[in-house]
């Protein structure tokens, strides 16, 4: 209960900093060379969409792309980061805590784990999140997701050792697909809103953080576990998260002029 009033105030702050703020700032759009981007900080073109793919909300979105040392931009289409001084401002919190605390603890999981053991550890993760997606699916009046993640959630918890191994991927038909509380809302015609850095979590939008307070009421373990293990397990989301991410920060360190400019960039070319 302390955790859901946590949350809700955190999000009670974000909508009052949407009310308050006005600071107007351009940002900049170069479609032809956004590849480049994501080809040098080797991020996987294929899970990429283009700003015409985007949500109609932010279909125009503007981006900034990084190529030979300098930032390339053109004129703008619409303001997509009207909180910039807030969001720079928690960008900066989030960088201190990453370096401090997230991004040590990181690189002793990565260079540690053998990689079956991470692939192990992620399986076992998917599958605890197994009945939060067969809610989704059912608030989402999506039978064949509620199957699916249903049958996964047996098969894997049972002949895949209680999920460390992913059994049900054996079945084309049950392939893992990640749907969380941004996606519900967006279903149901929530707009992405402002582009948002939220504490911790990073890179968001205002559906996003109303999804990720969506998923912690949902999430039928955070009532079943016992505190201390719900901390283990979101702990362990973190810095498996992390551990993924340590390459394309390390080279956004090293390559981007404006780090801010360059993650924003890069979360707005891979977001759904």
């Amino acid at each position: 209960m302390m955790k859901v009033v946590f949350y809700s105030s955190i999000l009670l702050l974000f909508s009052s900093v949407l009310c308050s703020c006005s600071d107007k700032y351009k940002v900049a759009n170069n479609q032809e060379l956004s590849a480049q981007l994501l080809q040098q900080l080797e991020i996987d073109d294929s899970n990429t969409i283009s700003t015409n793919e985007a949500d109609e909300d932010w279909r125009n979105a503007s981006i900034v792309t990084y190529s030979s040392g300098r930032i390339l931009t053109t004129d703008y289409k619409e303001d997509i980061d009207p909180l910039e001084p807030f969001n720079r401002m928690m960008f900066k919190i989030n960088k201190g805590l990453d370096n401090f605390l997230t991004r040590p603890i990181a690189i002793i999981y990565d260079r540690t784990i053998p990689d079956w053991g991470k692939d192990n550890i992620q399986n076992f993760l998917q599958n605890l999140f197994a009945p939060l997606q067969m809610i989704y699916g059912i608030l989402s009046l999506n039978q064949e997701m509620t199957s699916r993640f249903f049958a996964r959630f047996v098969i894997n918890t049972t002949f895949g050792t209680l999920g460390l191994h992913d059994a049900a991927a054996r079945y084309s038909q049950l392939r893992f697909e990640k749907f969380r509380g941004e996606d519900v809302l967006k279903r149901y015609g929530g707009k992405s809103g402002p582009y948002i850095v939220l504490p911790v979590v990073g890179p968001s939008s205002a559906r996003g953080a109303f999804g990720l307070l969506l998923d912690f009421v949902a999430d039928p373990l955070n009532y079943a576990l016992k505190r201390q293990h719900i901390f283990l397990r979101d702990a362990l989301v973190v810095i498996d998260k992390r551990a993924d991410s340590l390459k394309l920060t390390d080279n956004i360190d090293e390559v981007a002029i404006d780090e801010y400019i360059t993650t924003r960039s890069i979360y707005l070319q891979n977001r759904r």
